[in-house]
């Protein structure tokens, strides 16, 4: 939607709003995160927060100043049928396609991440990391059961969450495929962000505001 629309987002490019709309929402970082995983609501909130401060930093400061020209460029509609459906027909074709591949990459790295998790020599806090790189959920769930400091949990999980995972990288490719927008731009921009989260984060802990 960004890229068909490229022309009427203002001064912000679509490449810095990609950036700053696919990320999790409060409810997501309040009562799951926050609440189930950490028994505290206010640190969802808290990272929530310092999630949306990294990515607005990269998206409003760093993107703007390495603004590269957007190539424009004609490209046939997403997930686009052939079959000579009628229109609401057609409409719910494309939408169940859209379903289906994103729900095959929550499923393929939900999988890969689980499998992480059930290897008997790996650590808990390790296996976190890395099932977090596939699958922000399973990560977020294997750090907070992780016997480590609770700083530790929040700065971490903060930077899972900011990155998405592999899983959301791949649903990402999938929605912006044939538009002029760059997954391999995504994918630094979301490691930048993540770490300017993860710094925020850890200024929240060292000023004692937590």
């Amino acid at each position: 939607m960004i890229a068909d629309h490229h022309d009427t987002v203002g001064p912000l490019s679509p490449q810095s709003l990609l950036l700053i709309c696919n990320n999790p929402s409060p409810a997501y970082m309040i009562s799951f995160v926050g609440l189930h995983c950490l028994g505290d609501p206010s640190l969802g909130l808290k990272m929530y927060l310092s999630l949306l401060f990294g990515n607005g930093v990269v998206a409003f400061l760093l993107l703007p100043i390495l603004k590269e020209p957007f190539a424009v460029k004609k490209s046939p509609p997403l997930h686009t049928c052939s079959l000579p459906f009628p229109p609401f027909e057609k409409l719910m074709a494309e939408v169940f396609s859209v379903l289906l591949s994103l729900s095959g990459y929550t499923l393929l790295f939900s999988v890969l991440s689980a499998f992480i998790k059930a290897l008997p020599f790996l650590p808990t806090f390790f296996a976190g990391i890395l099932a977090g790189f596939l699958e922000m959920t399973t990560g977020v769930e294997n750090i907070a059961a992780s016997p480590v400091s609770l700083q530790t949990k929040v700065i971490l999980i903060t930077g899972i969450i900011s990155f998405g995972g592999l899983s959301v990288i791949g649903q990402t490719q999938n929605m912006i495929q044939n538009t002029p927008l760059s997954i391999k731009k995504y994918m630094a921009d979301k490691i930048a962000a993540s770490a300017v989260s993860m710094t925020a984060m850890y200024c929240l802990f060292l000023f004692n505001l937590h």
